[in-house]
């Protein structure tokens, strides 16, 4: 599993678009889980779709399911340093912990409510 991102070439917006790409039998793993998957993870400066500022904010990317045939998400930051430090966070994390955890649960472990996996921000 991995994380692709797209950075805005407009210095103004601040604006990182995403894409999570399941490889091998990641798929096959995450539909056996029983329940949805969530990735969540803090973001500074950040701009919601809504247009509200949020100084601090918590995240939540679907891992699985996803709407629509591909896993893509979006957000606006309001500065480089919280947009970058997103951008490094949501890649080492889709590929450590979210990979990790995919791989190591036990198929049914995760109910119909869902599991959120939350990034540490201690570790970063």
């Amino acid at each position: 599993m991995r994380c692709e991102v797209i950075e805005s070439e407009d210095a103004t917006t601040l604006y990182l678009r995403w894409e999570i790409f399941l490889e091998g039998k990641e798929l096959e793993l995450l539909e056996s889980l029983g329940g949805p998957l969530v990735f969540a993870l803090d973001a500074t400066n950040y701009v919601d779709l809504s247009g509200k500022f949020h100084e601090r904010i918590e995240v939540e990317v679907p891992i699985y399911p996803h709407p629509g045939r591909r896993n893509f998400g979006q957000g606006k930051f309001t500065d480089y340093e919280s947009r970058r430090s997103f951008m490094e966070r949501i890649q080492g994390g889709v590929i450590d912990e979210v990979t990790l955890f995919t791989y190591e649960a036990k198929p049914g472990s995760v109910d119909a409510e869902g599991h959120v996996l939350r990034l540490d921000s201690s570790t970063t």
